[in-house]
């Protein structure tokens, strides 16, 4: 089984999925009947789905980089002034190590108050190495 989409609530959604596909370096595109699902594909079989709602539900989703696209991520968040951090209940101490999996991990809110989490080691591999 492979995870196809998941939505994403937010009160602009396509500001929110241009600036979030921007911080990605992906692209975004509309769809829907009506042209008002703003997609961000972020990789070949899994892609967020962007809503329109007035009171959007939060939501939490992590994702695992390459340490390049890590450190690139970081730039990105660093250049459009994005608070970013280590710990998910205040995630604006600009650091990024010391993540529970190990490696390098971040958390930032988008302007919906959705958490994203970007990790360098995934689950499995913090697993593998006895740790914790």
């Amino acid at each position: 089984m492979i995870a196809n989409h998941i939505g994403v609530e937010a009160v602009n959604q396509i500001e929110s999925a241009k600036a979030f596909a921007s911080l990605l370096d992906r692209p975004m595109r509309l769809a829907g009947p009506d042209g008002d699902i703003a997609l961000v594909p972020i990789n070949d079989s899994f892609t967020l789905y962007f809503f329109q709602s007035d009171k959007p539900n939060h939501i939490h989703m992590a994702f695992h980089l390459e340490q390049e696209e890590f450190d690139a991520l970081i730039e990105r968040l660093k250049k459009a002034e994005i608070p970013f951090g280590t710990e998910p209940e205040n995630p604006t101490n600009r650091r990024t190590d010391g993540h529970p999996f190990g490696g390098d991990g971040i958390y930032f809110a988008d302007q919906d108050k959705n958490l994203w989490e970007f990790v360098t080691k995934t689950r499995n591999e913090w697993r593998d190495k006895g740790s914790r």
